[in-house]
Formats: structure tokens, C-alpha cells, sequence
């Protein structure tokens, strides 16, 4: 068995080196800076539009010496060592009028690269600080692997569940989520989509008689879970504060707006959910799912298990021209006002996904928002006559896993995907698998089969796949890592999963060139690395999944009706 393989991602940042060598003044996940605004979410907030760091020189020029005037001390001198004296005279006063021009092109200024910020050593540090491994023996999933980079605004999230269903099943929901216009809804979605979805397909499947169609009826209750989690939080189902007579009607007011923002702000949503062979895939906004599976000659193939669901998706453009037959195109789909944010098509010229938790704005019928307090919304929202212009109904897809072929899911953030496309994740996660021996390496070396053929990623610094992901979408070198961890400001936050698929039949086959036991040795040991001068969270990963809490599902009292009575008496 291979032991460096599945050694928790904690041990990368055991190195006393690495701790002590970080400054005080660095902060990834922590700092604050000015938030890029809530509708620019999508693939154009940061990781699109904004201005990458570039390398930098600073030039210092050698100042030139004047030339040394000539004298001629021989007075007799003959007529040759006359002109012979007068030429020299003449170059050098050419010299001394031209020597600007002359020394830039015969002594240039010398370069002064800019170093790294961050050593290697604290490279590695960053990327294993969010990074978790699971190991599940004997299940669907074998091993996940998390990841997770933050920028400025850090509004990732992600989840992961067990989930006991009827007929003595259990079943395993991963989440990846994207959140825009501040924290506070996707924090929402992150305690409670899991409850909803475990519900719902609960429910589905609670019967006493035999389900006619399990994968449909199971597709259907995963979107009605997006969908009534939805209702809840546009609604007003997870607001605290009620309407009072104890306290003035500005207090209340400011109360009301800065709760209603997890109505307001949003979030897009990537669920996987295993049911033994089964896999369901619910995608709500721009995040990706990928499925990496492995041919006969070694070679891998990717296949989307999603779209991204921006509007320059053919069939997500389609949807909301029919859903509003009254609006003209050119008002519902067009660029953002500042030409910085990129030429892309957005939803009524704002935000760049057309489907998302919360953006409430975008969903509200408009008599609403003109009841609401000053700084309940970001903006209004021009051209919103007909709403909703957004949903959060997912698309679920269904894929039966093959074992030890179909050997793995890539779920990411856009931080990742507008880096790399989904043949560069897959043959990234295949040589991170060939350089820990899980799998042969193939007999086709072209490159785009062959992770190792163009020699442009680091496939061998990583024992979690989904950092090794991060590294090679930040550039791969120590140098480019550290220039994008140097500027969150200017990145998007990026959070990946790595689900592993087993082989958990009775009778297994074995299939030459994969070895699955090596994805599991070690993984579960999450020995939390020493720390003292890293101002970064970081918090040891999970070893199991917990169960999921039913009671998060119940249903709530939506109180947005009752504020908007309120409000319409104390304009």
C-alpha cells in the first residue's frame, strides 16, 4: 500500500518553516476589502473582469558621466595629430549631447524583479488551510476531497451529509455553494439545503408499495427542495424580529433592512446526491459538476453533468424570453452599464446567472419594493415590470455510476472553471491519481489524454485532489500561485470537492491499472498543524459524514407578509 497518498492534507503544513516564516500582516480568508457588487455575481465578478496580478519591474537607469574634455598639450604638433586631436574633440561632444540615446542602448537599465510574496513553503501552507479528505469504506463514495481558497469577500461554502432512507438505504449529499452580495444567505442555504433535499426525497420514497419510478420521483423532490427553501428565505421565513409597539418605527425599520439582506443577497447552488449506484446532480446558478471516467487505454473522458446557467446558455436565454413574451430581448438580456465588467449578457443588464437562492429583487413584485425601508436593497432594479426574472429551481441530471470507470466528480465554484475547462480538471485529477499509483498511467500520450505531455501543471506536490485543482488553476508554479494569493481582492473565491466513486458491489471485478484501496490508507488521520504565525483559519476536516438534521426541513411562517403590513402604516 502506498502510505504518502492519502496522508491528511494537515500534514502539508506541518513544517515549522513554513508556520514561522509567514508574516503577521497576511490575512487570505480574513480581510475585508471593497466588496465587488452583489449582481455582478457570476463568471464576470472577479475572476472575468477584473485585472489579474501582473508582474512588475522597477527600473533604475545608471546615470551617464559626461565625457572628460580633451586638451591638446602639443602645440607643434603636425597637421594629422591636429585633426586626429579635433576628431576626438568632435566624438566626444557627440557623446556628451547624445548621451541619453547612448547609454539606453549600449547600458540598460538594469531589472528589479519584484519577489514572490509568499515562499513555497507558505504556498503549501495557503492551499492545505481549507483542504479537508473523507474516507468512507464500503460506500458509494470512497473518499471526498475538499478545497477551498477565499478571496476578499469569502462567500464559498459546502456541505456533506449522510441521509437514512426508507428500505434500509443510505445515501451521501455533497453541496458546493457560490455566494454574491454578502454571507448572509448562503449561510442560510448551507445549514438548511441538505435538510430540505433529505426531506423531501425521504418523503418521496416512504412508501409502502414499491416507487414506479425511483429516479424520477427523486429528481422531482430534489427540485421541490430548492424550490421551497427558496420560498422560505425570499420570504421572510428565517427573520427574527417581528413588528413591535415597544420600539420606535425608525429602530424597527433599521432592523428589518439589515435582516432582509439574506433575502437580497444570493447564492448559487451544486448538489450531488448518491444513492448507491445513483448519482443526481442539482445545479442552481454557475457552479459545475464534472465527471472524469476512465477508458480502456488509460485515457480519461470529461462529461458535464451540468450547464452553466448564464445567459449566454442557449436554452436558459430561451426560458426567460418565453417566461416574459411582453419584454423586448434587448431589455431582459443585456451588458452592465460599466463596460469594466465585461460585454456579457446579464439578467436586465445586472446580474450574470439567471439562476440563484435569494436575489430577491429580481423576484419580488415591484408594489413590495417600494414598501420597503431605505437600505433593505442594494439598487433598484431598472426594468423590472414583470417578476420574477430569476429562480431557484434547479436542473437535476441523473447518471448511473459505472464502477471503476465512472472514478470520480469534480464539483466547483466558478473561481475554478473560468480558469480551467472541464478537459483540464479531469486529466488534472488523473495525474494527481497516476502520481499516487490509483491508476496506470494510459497508453495514449497525446497531449489532452496525457496529464504529464505538456509539462504546464505541478501534478506532484499534492495529496488532496482538490487542491492540487486550486494549484494548477492559480498557474501551477510556485511564482503564479503566490501572485493570485497575494491580490483576493482581485480573484473570485474558489471552493472545489473531489468525490472518489467505490466499488461497493459483492462481487467486484478487478479492472487492470486502477487500484481504489490506495485512495483510502491513510485519509482518515487529520492531525491539525502547527499554527502560531499563520493568521489563516483553519480548521481540521471532518472524518465521517454526520448524519442529517430532519428538523431543519420543518415547515416555518413566512413573516415578510407581515412586515409588508407593517410597513404600508408607518411610511
Amino acid at each position: 500500500m502506498i502510505r504518502n497518498l492519502v496522508r491528511s492534507p494537515a500534514r502539508q503544513m506541518q513544517s515549522s518553516a513554513a508556520s514561522k516564516a509567514l508574516s503577521s500582516s497576511v490575512s487570505i480568508s480574513g480581510i475585508k476589502l471593497k466588496p465587488v457588487s452583489p449582481w455582478m455575481a457570476g463568471s464576470n465578478a472577479r475572476s472575468r473582469s477584473a485585472k489579474l496580478y501582473n508582474k512588475t519591474y522597477a527600473t533604475v537607469a545608471t546615470p551617464a558621466k559626461p565625457a572628460a574634455k580633451v586638451s591638446n598639450p602639443n602645440q607643434g604638433s603636425s597637421p594629422t595629430s591636429a585633426v586626429l586631436v579635433f576628431g576626438l574633440i568632435a566624438l566626444g561632444a557627440v557623446s556628451y549631447y547624445f548621451q541619453d540615446e547612448l547609454n539606453a542602448r549600449f547600458n540598460p537599465p538594469k531589472e528589479q524583479i519584484v519577489e514572490d510574496k509568499f515562499t513555497p513553503s507558505q504556498v503549501d501552507a495557503i492551499l492545505s488551510s481549507g483542504s479537508s479528505s473523507l474516507v468512507f469504506p464500503n460506500s458509494s463514495v470512497l473518499r471526498c476531497d475538499t478545497a477551498s481558497v477565499a478571496s476578499s469577500s469569502s462567500q464559498d461554502r459546502s456541505a456533506q451529509v449522510s441521509i437514512n432512507l426508507p428500505g434500509n438505504r443510505t445515501a451521501q449529499l455533497f453541496v458546493v455553494l457560490d455566494g454574491h452580495g454578502g454571507e448572509k444567505c448562503v449561510e442560510i442555504v448551507e445549514k438548511h439545503l441538505a435538510a430540505y433535499v433529505a426531506k423531501e426525497v425521504h418523503d418521496a420514497t416512504n412508501t409502502w408499495f414499491a416507487v414506479p419510478d425511483r429516479k424520477a420521483a427523486i429528481q422531482t423532490a430534489i427540485q421541490k427542495a430548492f424550490e421551497r427553501l427558496d420560498k422560505d428565505i425570499i420570504n421572510g421565513a428565517f427573520l427574527d424580529i417581528y413588528p413591535s409597539s415597544y420600539e420606535s418605527v425608525e429602530d424597527q425599520k433599521a432592523k428589518f433592512a439589515s435582516q432582509i439582506k439574506q433575502a437580497v443577497s444570493g447564492s448559487c447552488a451544486l448538489a450531488a446526491l448518491v444513492d448507491g449506484s445513483d448519482l443526481y446532480v442539482a445545479a442552481t446558478g454557475d457552479t459545475r459538476a464534472i465527471l472524469g471516467s476512465r477508458n480502456e487505454d488509460g485515457s480519461f473522458t470529461a462529461t458535464a453533468l451540468s450547464k452553466d446557467q448564464r445567459p449566454d446558455n442557449a436554452e436558459e436565454r430561451a426560458r426567460i424570453l418565453a417566461e416574459h413574451p411582453t419584454e423586448s430581448e434587448a431589455d431582459l438580456l443585456k451588458p452592465y452599464t460599466d463596460p469594466a465588467y465585461g460585454p456579457e449578457d446579464r439578467v436586465l443588464g445586472y446580474i450574470a446567472i439567471t439562476r440563484a437562492f435569494g436575489d430577491a429583487q429580481f423576484k419580488w413584485a415591484s408594489d413590495l419594493i417600494k414598501k420597503l425601508p431605505s437600505g433593505s436593497t442594494k439598487m433598484d432594479i431598472a426594468g423590472a415590470v414583470n417578476p420574477p426574472y430569476l429562480t431557484a429551481s434547479p436542473v437535476v441530471t441523473h447518471h448511473t455510476i459505472v464502477p471503476q470507470k465512472d472514478l470520480f466528480l469534480v464539483m466547483a465554484t466558478d473561481g475554478l472553471t473560468d480558469d480551467l475547462n472541464n478537459n483540464e480538471s479531469v486529466s488534472i485529477v488523473n495525474g494527481f491519481l497516476q502520481h499516487h499509483k490509483v491508476v496506470s498511467p494510459g497508453t495514449n500520450k497525446v497531449w489532452g489524454v496525457d496529464p504529464f505531455a505538456l509539462g504546464k501543471w505541478m501534478l506532484r506536490q499534492d495529496t488532496n485532489a482538490a487542491g492540487s485543482l486550486i494549484r494548477n488553476a492559480f498557474g501551477a508554479t510556485y511564482s503564479n500561485v503566490s501572485k493570485r494569493l497575494e491580490a483576493p481582492e482581485s480573484r473570485d473565491d474558489v471552493t472545489v470537492k473531489v468525490l472518489f466513486f467505490g466499488d461497493n458491489r459483492k462481487e467486484k471485478e478487478a479492472v487492470e491499472g486502477v487500484d481504489l484501496d490506495r485512495l483510502v490508507e491513510t485519509a482518515v488521520e487529520t492531525e491539525a498543524p502547527v499554527l502560531e504565525a499563520l493568521p489563516i483559519d483553519w480548521t481540521p476536516g471532518p472524518t465521517k459524514l454526520e448524519p442529517v438534521d430532519f428538523s431543519l426541513a420543518k415547515q416555518k411562517t413566512h413573516l415578510l407578509p407581515r412586515w409588508a403590513k407593517w410597513l404600508s402604516s408607518n411610511q
